[in-house]
């Protein structure tokens, strides 16, 4: 399932995403110029997240499934022990950066869903 192809797909995805809330930016007026390099650095960890979980599926296959939410268990508690290790305004800065991440890694999983749906009906036609 893994194939070049696929992956650009993927890509293209995370970066139509992406440009689509730069022309929003650029069009409404909002100077986010130094918010954009953030941004991209996020999409394209929602990249490596989403190529991330479809390896897993073609790896341990149905048990993926399960493997996801663990994951996602994971990485909410270690976001939360450096959140709580950062004391004062520093510690809110790093919590507001956390959950970006965590809303990164949901619309990963969520990608992940949508793709595993399409790869079955694709299948199933075949």
């Amino acid at each position: 399932m893994i194939t070049k192809r696929t992956s650009m797909i993927r890509l293209m995805v995370c970066l139509a995403a992406f440009v689509i809330f730069y022309l929003y930016s650029l069009l409404t007026g909002n100077n986010l110029s130094d918010l954009l390099g953030w941004f991209v650095f996020l999409w394209l960890l929602m990249f490596v997240e989403w190529t991330a979980f479809v390896w897993l599926r073609e790896r341990i296959g149905r048990h993926s499934y399960w493997v996801i939410p663990c994951f996602c268990i994971l990485y909410y508690g270690i976001g939360m022990l450096i959140v709580d290790s950062i004391p004062g305004w520093s510690g809110l800065g790093a919590a507001i950066f956390f959950l970006f991440t965590l809303a990164v890694l949901a619309g990963a999983v969520a990608f992940f869903f949508i793709e595993m749906i399409i790869y079955r009906v694709y299948k199933k036609k075949n």
